[in-house]
């Protein structure tokens, strides 16, 4: 009996050795599938938009151009039960964390860490912050794996450009563009980088195609948030909660044209006291209110626009408030019911939380990337963690400035972005210092 259970021993030995990342990978299919046992669906206001969405015609305006982004109303039709779509976010999402684990091990030279690399990108993803989300019918889930999907099939790209590969790409951003609003606007901000990777020697047509085709996407999503009016409620939460208690940004929407009477400053103070409730402003019958909702529907974006490019001290003040949600958001209150989510202390490292850690993670990883770019040179594959980690700023400014409400949920991605960027990159740094340095093309002719 003894003997058997050593010959079992050395045979689920050898079995790890040989295929270590595929008992990784069953491992964690099987954490996550565990820590999901006992969770029940839980809904917000949004999830009922959402299902609106989902009961129109797939080719359709209302569809395409409606009152939500579609990506999220496309998985609810072909999923219709709460139990179903909560299932459906966790196989996509563990789908999609375990592509992004494969393509950081594909990208890595040395053997065990390639080891160590796919079963880091996975205790990432075991942190509270990505777990809660699937068990919430909200578009954070969905979200949070198109944009780990995106960014496994652009390493995938890097490594080797093939067609699927590259079918891979352009159907993850698409749904990635498409399942929330801010996407679109992300997108277009990376088009300056793209025309600079076009300018650099190579082949400029494939990247003439791309740069048309990243163009072309988010001229897409634009189109869509504007014709479905996505954009009304974050700009009233914008006016109520920030413009209205301003006196001088209050002067300067008047001075351009948005009535301001007794009746609309008291709106705007009750709703600051009762956030949680919808702006009353163009979805309640307030015949008084009919002007500024004219001038709102006419105006309201573009006097929008020309403050915050008449005021730069505006473009600044985000910093300071990004930096709480983007280091530290506090978002105990998205929280399924049922059975608690089980938390790794490896994972919650893996993740750091407070206001000091992450930018400590940020300068090691920074640190590190340099000392290896001047030791072993610069990869290709380096461009994804590099990207990720200088679009996280830009991406919270954004969020902030974009809507008043809800700011930490919806800077969620700035937060992952900043973190998951980190990851990749000492990951990286690390295969470039304890693998060999490439030989030069002298050196090998020698």
């Amino acid at each position: 009996m003894a003997t058997d259970l050593r010959r079992l021993a050395r045979a689920a030995v050898a079995a790890v050795a040989a295929h270590p990342l595929a008992v990784i990978a069953v491992l964690y299919v099987g954490v996550r599938t565990g820590a999901f046992l006992g969770v029940e669906p839980t809904t917000y206001l949004d999830t009922l938009g959402y299902n609106r969405a989902s009961g129109q015609p797939l080719i359709s305006k209302a569809f395409l151009a409606g009152e939500r982004a579609w990506t999220v109303p496309l998985f609810y039709k072909v999923f219709t039960g709460q139990d179903a779509r909560i299932w459906m976010q966790l196989v996509l999402s563990i789908g999609c964390w375990l592509t992004l684990a494969a393509a950081v091990a594909q990208t890595l030279r040395v053997r065990y860490l390639r080891v160590i690399g796919f079963a880091t990108v996975l205790g990432f993803s075991l942190s509270e912050q990505v777990l809660r989300w699937d068990a919430l019918l909200l578009s954070e889930s969905i979200a949070t794996s198109l944009m780990v999907l995106t960014l496994a099939a652009w390493l995938f790209v890097l490594q080797r450009p093939t067609r699927p590969r590259a079918t891979l790409l352009a159907a993850a951003l698409v749904l990635w563009v498409f399942s929330r609003d801010p996407h679109a606007y992300l997108l277009l901000m990376a088009v300056p980088a793209l025309l600079v990777w076009v300018a650099l020697p190579g082949r400029r047509r494939p990247r003439v195609a791309i740069v048309v085709g990243v163009c072309a996407l988010a001229v897409a999503g634009l189109w869509s948030l504007s014709e479905g009016n996505r954009w009304q409620l974050p700009l009233e939460n914008v006016i109520a909660l920030r413009i209205a208690p301003n006196p001088e940004a209050l002067a300067y929407f008047h001075d351009h044209g948005m009535p301001v009477d007794r009746r609309f400053l008291l709106l705007a103070e009750q709703y600051r006291l009762t956030s949680h409730n919808p702006f009353p402003f163009p979805s309640s019958v307030q015949p008084l209110l009919m002007p500024w909702q004219r001038w709102f529907q006419r105006h309201g974006r573009s006097t929008y626009a020309h403050y915050l490019a008449s005021h730069p001290h505006e473009l600044v003040r985000p910093l300071h408030h990004t930096r709480d949600f983007l280091l530290d958001p506090l978002l105990d209150r998205y929280r399924a019911s049922g059975s608690p989510w089980p938390l790794p202390p490896l994972a919650d490292s893996l993740y750091p939380r407070g206001s000091i850690r992450p930018l400590v993670y940020v300068a090691i990883a920074l640190l590190l990337a340099l000392v290896a770019g001047l030791r072993a040179g610069v990869r290709r594959e380096w461009v994804v963690p590099l990207f990720v980690l200088a679009a996280a700023l830009p991406c919270g400014m954004l969020i902030w400035l974009g809507d008043s409400k809800e700011v930490a949920r919806h800077g969620l991605l700035a937060s992952q972005l900043l973190r998951l960027g980190t990851l990749l990159l000492v990951l990286f740094a690390l295969d470039a210092l304890l693998g060999r340095p490439r030989r030069t093309p002298t050196s090998s002719r020698a």
